[in-house]
């Protein structure tokens, strides 16, 4: 062989390994934007998961005066917050503290004050929602009440007549006032309550799911009714949003959801939490 001279096979193994070089550089250039947007919402999620954590399992703290973990008393221990929590034990949420957040303003703890303290770099909403649970265990035949129970009426009377023939019962206290519930099915699926302020039920109260309610001046939704095996119609679950915070969120990027649970006077609170 002449110096110099190159034979066919090392030219095929050059342009093959050239090839190879070339196709992975291009399969490279498609996948990285693939890749950091994904990374990219691997961090929003930690982060959002991370500044949850914390607001509901600390209290928060100010410096006003001896200071103290009711930054939400008044004007004094908001201007000198020192960090952002809403608990007063492990997720157990403050109701006040809840119900002192707005996103704008400064009579209320607002949202460039939770960046601050909390060093969050992304943006945030959340919508606090109380789920009250009503026990509604106890129960009897249609038609043959217990003493207390006045049973549906007037409107009611032909959805009433037209449900199972078991009905569940139940009272529960709720933001300081009792309440009775009883609950019907149809078709083996409870799917209907009334509501009242005593045993009477003979009045046009009658809800499904999704549908809102007042009870002494405060609005509640038919969240959901226990249908499992063997406890049907045994809990009966409201809802009540209690504070939405944060800004409005931008369409053009990726928004990250999560939910997060906590309790808040003694029922469950879900944390709908949106994070850009």
């Amino acid at each position: 062989m002449f110096k110099g001279q190159v034979n066919f096979e090392f030219l095929a193994a050059a342009l093959l390994f050239l090839t190879a070089i070339g196709g992975i550089l291009l399969a490279g250039n498609q996948l990285l934007p693939s890749f950091h947007t994904e990374m990219e919402s691997l961090s929003t999620n930690l982060e959002a998961k991370t500044v949850t954590d914390k607001i509901l399992s600390e209290p928060g703290t100010h410096s006003y005066g001896s200071g103290g973990t009711d930054w939400d008393k008044n004007s004094s221990t908001l201007e000198e917050i020192e960090s952002f929590g809403l608990a007063k034990d492990f997720l157990e949420v403050e109701r006040s503290k809840v119900e002192n957040l707005s996103t704008r303003g400064s009579e209320d703890l607002n949202y460039t004050v939770f960046r601050e303290t909390t060093g969050a770099e992304n943006h945030y909403n959340m919508r606090f929602v109380w789920l009250p649970v009503i026990h509604t265990s106890q129960g009897f035949t249609r038609g043959d009440p217990p003493s207390k129970i006045s049973e549906p009426g007037g409107n009611n009377l032909e959805p009433y007549i037209s449900a199972d023939n078991t009905v569940k019962y139940g009272s529960s206290s709720l933001e300081d006032e009792t309440h009775k519930f009883l609950v019907t099915s149809s078709d083996g699926s409870y799917d209907a309550v009334y509501v009242s302020d005593d045993w009477d039920f003979n009045i046009d109260n009658r809800y499904s799911e999704g549908e809102t309610f007042s009870l002494t001046d405060t609005e509640y939704i038919v969240e959901s009714f226990q249908n499992r095996e063997d406890e049907e119609g045994s809990i009966l679950v409201l809802k009540k949003e209690i504070n939405s915070f944060g800004v409005n969120p931008d369409t053009d990027v990726p928004i990250q959801r999560m939910d997060r649970f906590a309790i808040m006077d003694n029922e469950p609170l879900r944390v709908e939490v949106l994070a850009w």
